[in-house]
Formats: structure tokens, C-alpha cells, sequence
């Protein structure tokens, strides 16, 4: 079978595409200039000067431990009437934008804080609160509060923390202390390139050592969750002094602490609010005290010369929040500020593309081969995937890696990094499988999974690094995957793995007893979409003919990975499987072209 029929079945006459080509009529021509002649003439004067979301471009923000402690450390509070105290606090903070607070752990006073924020700022009220993670442990107490929408939320929690056998009753153990991140609309159109990356966090109390590594996790965090073309507000209990001997001590935790945030995002002078325009002291550990005690409650801004918007910070200050009833709101003082946000459209490199759902790849190479740049030539099918989506309205992250299993995938944190990227509304393509044989524990490769879709352990020390690991089946790490995605709003689904170009007679070897099979299986149990690409493939490529699959989709070398010709007739069964899943909302981001295709079917 020749070259010709392939390009005839996949309905493209001068290249490997499956994109069927429409000629548009004169009258969609014209029609289209008209459009673009409105677009230019009417519609891009006003998109030019979008609509501010700040009050007269200003932005009261504030950040403030409040110390409702959970039930087992209640006694330690240092301010009684939890309820007034809430009801209080919440009506204080009315008049602010931005509201970072730390320790708002309890139920009740929780509920009724936000309440009366919420009945203060009606339609404008927007809030991200510290998930619980663990049935053990009590929530982070963190909260962010904004009259500024949201754009996108993630959460780390703290892997490094004092652990009550060690540290006691007050040991952070028992909270799952972490850090909030949201990124902020300022404009009515929540364009992406006017955008504020918010944190706020909580560090470690107790233990120094511990407290030194959350810095590492922090600025980690923030360098992933952070761009040059976006300003950054930082807030929190930091529980690092940073009084007038600290500053001046290069070797003390503060510098550790803000040369780590230099070093995640280094185009970005780090300015500390209180030492840039604050008065005195600046303590906010004592209210009963007249220095305040020390200085452990930070704001920290970041700009960038490429950013579309300016943080200017024009004033700062500590508030006490004395009450006649409780002496004090809480046993911290607040650090506010006020800032000028000033934009220019003209500056901005950002792409509007920031703020869309995404479509998020993981798997080994066959998704994504080497460097993603058509190396020695090969490709994975996610490499071509974008041609069959508007990325006018979703973008992709092909954020697969050659030589990974279901199980390495997971045990390198390379899941966690894309866990993190996932908002609700954005999808998951998992397709594992070529890698989960061979060893487990030995080797300098141990990545096996164990076969089948079980729930099965095998406990075992990794040769290689000498650490204790767990090893599930194959199917468990999928239904892992789904599972986690599931829970931050996005919609999985699954792949069985691209066939090899491997034969029997003129029949392509499948893994429908296997890897396939257990990856349907993974799929229907945890709920997930299901796209058998193994066997779309396969029969596909028997369409064709073994010689001519060797001759064009796979190099004399290699028969696992696909030259780019392959990876784009892979890409299109992909895509043609999509638009068969009625009820995947992921269809309706697929191209006309895509959609009226009349593909080759298996």
C-alpha cells in the first residue's frame, strides 16, 4: 500500500494531517473582513481600556492572625469570647480588598467571621480557605478574602512540621499548616495579563528546623504558581523575626527566608512593606506591649518590569484591634497596607491563554518523546494534539516524560507538579503502561508496577536510593490519578497505551490482555472516560499495511516511538475518540475541521 492512500484516508492531499480542509465562500470572506473591520474600529478601543476592579485604584489589604486555635489547644487561646471576637473581627475587616488570616481554625467562629464579611460585601465576596487534608489533623486555619475574583486557587500543605511526640500538644502536627495561593482579576473582562498572584501562609511555630525547610517548600510554591508578567503580594505569619538585629544579621532566618523568595522569582525586586515605609518598630507578636514585640507578620510585594500591573505601596501600618471587652481581638496585631495599582497594557508579554481551562498530558514518551522537538526524529501523539483543539479557548500541557511508568510517574513528585496545575473545568489525559514491567526494587531503573488492576502492596527498599517503598498494581496508580484530579474539579480520562509496531503475520500485537484491559478496568471502577487507543490504533495501522507503517510512521530503529507523520495520525485517533465521548465536555473545544472530519475507523 502506497503513500497516497494514506494521505487520501486521512483526507489530506499535500500532508500527514487528518484535518479536513474547507474552502470558505466569498460571502464567509467578506463577512469575516466586516467583523474584524468592527473589531477594530469599535470593539478594541474599549478592550484597550479595561474596566478596573479596584476602588478609585486602590487596594486595602491586610494580613492577621486571629488565634482561633482548634478544640484540643482551645485553652491556649489568649483572648476569651471566641464568638464576639469573630463577629468583631469579621465587621473590621469590611472595609478592606484583600484579607490574608492565619489561624481561623474553629468551627464557629469561623462560620460566623465569614458571615459577616460576607453580608458586608455582598455580590464582591470571594474566599479560599485551607482545605482538610488529613481525618486526623484540623484544617490549616489559612483563609484568603477578596473582593477580587478569582482566577485560579492551589494549596500546598507542609511536608516539614513538629510532630506532637516530639514537640507536644502545641506541636504543629496536629494542623495541616500550609500556604494559599490565588490569582486575582483586577479588571471587569478578568483579562489574565492584570492579573495578582496572592500567597498567604502560615509557617512553623515550634520547631526552627522544620520551619527552615517550609521556607525551601514556600518558595518553591511560589516559583510555580508565579510569572515575571504578574505582581506578587506575599502575607502571613511568617514566625520569623525580622526586627532591627535580625536585618541587620545576614546569617539570621529572615535573610534565609526572603533570599529563598529572591532566588524563586529573581527579575522581581522582593520589597518588605514595613522596612520600605514603616514607622517604628513594627512588632505585631504582643498588643499589650509598646514595641509590639517582635516582628514575625510580614507583607511583602514583588513587581516586574514586564508586568501589565504595578503594585505601588503607599502606606503601611500595624493595627492592634484593642477591644474594651478582650483588651485585644487576638493575640497578634495586623499588618495592613495600602497600594496603588497602576497598568499599561503595553507592557505585558502574558497570554491571555493563562487564565483558560487546560488540557493536561501525562504518560511516558510516547506521549511526549525527549525534548518535545522532534528528537532523533521521533514524537509522541501529545505532540501533536493541538491541532485538533482551539487553543483560542483551551490550552495544553503536555507535561508527560520519556521512561515513566503509572508508578514512577507518581514517586519523582512529577504528579504532584501537575496535580497542581489542575483547576476546575480543566481535564486529564492519562496513558501509561509501556514502562511498568521489568524491575522493581533493582536496578538503576525500578519502576515496576505490579501487573493487573488489584489492590495488592509489595513493601520493598529501592536499591538505588536504599528508602522503603510501597508498590500498588497498575490500575491503582490510574484510579490514583482520576481519583485526584476528580477531587480538584477537572475530568480524566484514561488511554490504553499506543501499540508498538510489533506484528504478527498482518495482525499488530495488542495488549488487550493486559495493560489495555486493566486500564478499562481502572477506568470504569474509579469513573473515568475510557478511550482504547491500543486498539483504535492497531487496527488502523493494519489498514495500512505492516511495510508501510515500518516505512513511514516508524524509523529502521526503533519500533516503540513514531516519527512525526506517526504522532499525528495517533494525535488524530485522539481526537477523533473525544468527539465520539458524547458526554465529555472536552468535545466542544475540538476544531470544525476535527468534528466534520469523516475519519478512517478502526
Amino acid at each position: 500500500m502506497n503513500s497516497s492512500f494514506v494521505e487520501q484516508t486521512i483526507h489530506m492531499p499535500s500532508q500527514p494531517e487528518i484535518l479536513t480542509r474547507f474552502t470558505r465562500s466569498w460571502r464567509e470572506i467578506f463577512g469575516s473582513i466586516a467583523i474584524a473591520l468592527v473589531m477594530l474600529f469599535v470593539v478594541a478601543p474599549q478592550l484597550a481600556q479595561a474596566q478596573s476592579l479596584t476602588r478609585d485604584g486602590r487596594l486595602k489589604i491586610i494580613s492577621y492572625n486571629v488565634q482561633f486555635l482548634p478544640q484540643i489547644v482551645s485553652f491556649a487561646n489568649k483572648r476569651p469570647l471566641p464568638e464576639y471576637r469573630a463577629v468583631t473581627i469579621g465587621k473590621s475587616l469590611a472595609d478592606y480588598d484583600i484579607v490574608g488570616l492565619n489561624e481561623l481554625f474553629a468551627d464557629k467562629p469561623r462560620d460566623l467571621l465569614v458571615a459577616e464579611l460576607q453580608k458586608a460585601w455582598g455580590d464582591s465576596f470571594h474566599s479560599f480557605l485551607s482545605p482538610k487534608v488529613e481525618e486526623a489533623r484540623y484544617t490549616g486555619g489559612l483563609a484568603i478574602f477578596s473582593r477580587l475574583p478569582f482566577l485560579e486557587t492551589n494549596v500546598h500543605t507542609y511536608v516539614h512540621f513538629s510532630k506532637p511526640e516530639e514537640r507536644g500538644i502545641k506541636a504543629d502536627g496536629f494542623v495541616t499548616k500550609g500556604v494559599l495561593h490565588a490569582r486575582l482579576a483586577t479588571t471587569v473582562d478578568r483579562d489574565p495579563k492584570f492579573a495578582i498572584d496572592l500567597f498567604v501562609t502560615h509557617l512553623e511555630s515550634q520547631d526552627p528546623k522544620a520551619r527552615a525547610e517550609q521556607y525551601v517548600e514556600f518558595a518553591n510554591f511560589v516559583k510555580l504558581h508565579s510569572s515575571p508578567d504578574r505582581p506578587l503580594i506575599l502575607m502571613g505569619d511568617f514566625n520569623t523575626r525580622g526586627d532591627q538585629e535580625h536585618l541587620e544579621r545576614k546569617d539570621s532566618a529572615y535573610h534565609r527566608l526572603t533570599g529563598l523568595i529572591q532566588e524563586a522569582r529573581p527579575e522581581s525586586p522582593l520589597v518588605d512593606l514595613w522596612t520600605s515605609l514603616g514607622k517604628g518598630p513594627g512588632g505585631t507578636s504582643d498588643q499589650l506591649i509598646e514595641s509590639g514585640g517582635s516582628r514575625i507578620d510580614y507583607i511583602f510585594t514583588m513587581n516586574s518590569k514586564s508586568s501589565a500591573t504595578k503594585l505601588e505601596a503607599t502606606e503601611v501600618k500595624v493595627n492592634r484591634f484593642h477591644d474594651s471587652k478582650v483588651i485585644a481581638l487576638s493575640d497578634h496585631s495586623a499588618v495592613e497596607a495600602v497600594l496603588q495599582v497602576k497598568q499599561d497594557s503595553s507592557t505585558s508579554n502574558l497570554s491571555s491563554n493563562d487564565a483558560l481551562p487546560r488540557l493536561v498530558l501525562i504518560g511516558d514518551s510516547t506521549v511526549k518523546n525527549g525534548s518535545g522537538k522532534g528528537d532523533d526524529p521521533l514524537w509522541g501523539w501529545g505532540q501533536a494534539l493541538d491541532k485538533h483543539f482551539d487553543t483560542s479557548k483551551i490550552q495544553i500541557e503536555n507535561r508527560a516524560l520519556g521512561g515513566r511508568s503509572s508508578r514512577s510517574y507518581l514517586t519523582e513528585g512529577l504528579w504532584e507538579k501537575s496535580l497542581e496545575r489542575l483547576r476546575p473545568g480543566d481535564f486529564l489525559l492519562i496513558q501509561f503502561g509501556h514502562n511498568d514491567g521489568g524491575q522493581m526494587f533493582d536496578g538503576d531503573r525500578p519502576r515496576a508496577s505490579i501487573k493487573g488492576n488489584s489492590d495488592e502492596t509489595i513493601e520493598g527498599v529501592v536499591a538505588a536510593t536504599g528508602k522503603s517503598e510501597t508498590v500498588h498494581s497498575y490500575g491503582w496508580y490510574l484510579r490514583k490519578y482520576v481519583a485526584d484530579a476528580k477531587a480538584k474539579g477537572a475530568t480524566p480520562i484514561v488511554l490504553s497505551l499506543v501499540p508498538r509496531n510489533r506484528w504478527e503475520g498482518d495482525k499488530v500485537i495488542r495488549s488487550s490482555q493486559d495493560y489495555a484491559k486493566w486500564a478499562k478496568e481502572a477506568a470504569e471502577q474509579s469513573g473515568a472516560h475510557f478511550i482504547d487507543l491500543n486498539e483504535r490504533v492497531a487496527s488502523f495501522y493494519e489498514k495500512i499495511g505492516k511495510d508501510e507503517v515500518s516505512k513511514m510512521l516508524f524509523t529502521e530503529k526503533d519500533w516503540a516511538h513514531t516519527t512525526k507523520k506517526g504522532s499525528e495520525i495517533n494525535a488524530a485517533m485522539v481526537a477523533l475518540a473525544i468527539h465520539q465521548i458524547l458526554d465529555c465536555k472536552l468535545r466542544e473545544y475540538l476544531v470544525e475541521d476535527v468534528r466534520r472530519a469523516n475519519f478512517p475507523k478502526p
